[in-house]
């Protein structure tokens, strides 16, 4: 009776601790404001001599930071003005859209970072005493107390501090320093860490509703992540051969059913929200099933944004037809997304009076199968061959950088083709940027070699390494330091 009473007590602490999460889940944070107008942020530090040395710089998070608006300096140095022991220092950032930043100082001063959130046409001033060494916050949004709790507890409540404080980060956990656990229970205990942080937050009564929405919707990201990369680690040390089973990596994700929805307006005032489609993803898989997969208002706009941005830097810029719809959908980012547009269509354009780089070549289109790689290597012989393919032809530096370290020792080829980005009209365009050899494959060729050689499922993507002879000396898997092995394999040859 006593074992079946200590379990039924078990089950209802669990069970009401989800509930507490599912209920902190509910949104606690408004919806972004989006204009032009600069959010303005004030320091003001006390008791600092005229003569004292002190810089105070600013890495901004923010969608349109990357994307649809002119760049922000990652670091920018403000000076202060100074006035009987107290300096202050003013800046105004065309953020574009509520967001979360991180202020460092430089000086003779060890002042604390600072975490505060901008929001376009707000003013936060933040103040700090040198000698008492202590912060006070005023906001004209309500963000005062935000900002003091991600100041306050950022480096205590860091998701490395919670989730792996014996290793000191996530990322580089290796199987042997856990004693070879298992990745269901490596998964098993980043949660329950994440969950026994939230009780202890829910039981300080000094931090806000507002700092625990943020933090239970950004610390998951380096569970999924840090799950990943100990998965692959973990697989590499027990079974260097054997493949990725990427069923497996679901199954592990399952390990996190218990976590509140990820999709609330809390991700906009976090250092995440660039990482939005992958929230999406995560956020779908886990609580999908279930139907209970509603993300706020505001972030599925947000959300439906960011796939006209991918449209338009890894496909075409958009049509008249396809801006006048984002006009009646998406009013607050049509003025943003049409000058990505123009952006874009001025650089394909200046592309056209630059001499090609690549050199477009041609596949026989009746290969199929097994034939599709020897009728492609059968001009290369006699050189080491490196083949990369990517459904549609990107942007990312690894062409420039393939092209560039390796074109003297080994054929440098790209495969293009199949998927909805590979127009033939884009394809032509891009090979003006990039050296190498170029193919645009026929779709049924190109998804043969995926079936075959993709790196993860549905990636669309692959790169293998060929000797002189046209045999296959490496893969590319998941995980691999990618020009380590290249060069390691081309050296060999």
């Amino acid at each position: 009776m006593t074992v079946k009473l200590y379990n039924l007590t078990t089950a209802l602490c669990a069970l009401c601790l989800l509930c507490a999460l599912c209920a902190s889940a509910q949104e606690v944070l408004p919806p972004p404001i989006i204009s032009k107008e600069p959010a303005t942020v004030r320091f003001v530090l006390k008791n600092v001599m005229e003569e004292d040395s002190v810089d105070i710089a600013v890495w901004v998070s923010t969608f349109f930071y990357d994307n649809m608006d002119e760049p922000i300096p990652s670091l920018h140095f403000m000076p202060g003005v100074q006035r009987k022991k107290v300096r202050t220092f003013e800046i105004q950032l065309p953020v574009g859209i509520t967001c979360a930043a991180s202020f460092y100082s430089s000086g003779q001063y060890d002042i604390p970072p600072v975490r505060l959130v901008l929001v376009p046409g707000g003013q936060t001033t933040c103040t700090y005493d040198v000698k008492k060494r202590k912060f006070s916050f005023a906001d004209t949004q309500g963000f005062a107390k935000l900002n003091e709790d991600m100041t306050r507890l950022h480096d205590k409540l860091t998701s490395f501090n919670v989730l792996t404080p014996e290793w000191g980060g996530i990322y580089e956990v290796e199987p042997d320093s856990l004693g070879n656990m298992p990745p269901g229970l490596f998964a098993d205990t980043l949660m329950h860490r994440y969950l026994r942080a939230m009780e202890e937050m829910d039981r300080d009564k000094r931090i806000g509703p507002q700092f625990k929405a943020v933090w239970q919707c950004t610390v998951p990201m380096q569970m999924f992540s840090g799950t990943s990369n100990y998965y692959y680690r973990w697989l590499r040390k027990n079974s260097p051969e054997g493949p990725v089973d990427y069923r497996q990596l679901d199954t592990l994700w399952m390990h996190y059913q218990q976590l509140p929805p990820l999709c609330t307006n809390a991700l906009f005032y976090s250092m995440q929200i660039q990482n939005v489609s992958y929230y999406y993803s995560m956020d779908e898989k886990l609580h999908g099933p279930t139907g209970t997969f509603h993300p706020s208002e505001a972030l599925e706009r947000h959300y439906e944004a960011t796939c006209w941005v991918q449209h338009i830097v890894q496909e075409l810029p958009l049509s008249q037809r396809q801006l006048s719809l984002i006009k009646r959908q998406l009013p607050e980012y049509y003025d943003r997304l049409v000058e990505l547009n123009k952006r874009e269509e001025a650089r394909l354009d200046d592309l056209h009076t630059q001499p090609d780089k690549g050199v477009i070549c041609q596949l026989d289109r009746q290969l199929e199968g097994d034939s599709i790689l020897p009728g492609l290597l059968a001009r290369y012989r006699g050189k080491p061959t490196v083949v990369h393919g990517l459904d549609y032809p990107s942007l990312y530096s690894v062409y420039n950088a393939l092209y560039d370290k390796h074109s003297a020792e080994a054929n440098i080829v790209f495969l293009t083709g199949g998927g909805r980005y590979g127009e033939e009209n884009r394809f032509r365009k891009h090979v003006h940027q990039f050296g190498g050899d170029h193919y645009l494959l026929m779709g049924y060729q190109f998804a043969y070699l995926c079936q075959q050689y993709e790196f993860e499922k549905d990636a669309g993507e692959f790169l293998l390494i060929f000797d002189a002879e046209g045999h296959l000396v490496y893969q590319y898997k998941t995980g691999d330091l990618i020009f380590d092995e290249i060069a390691k394999h081309l050296k060999a040859e």
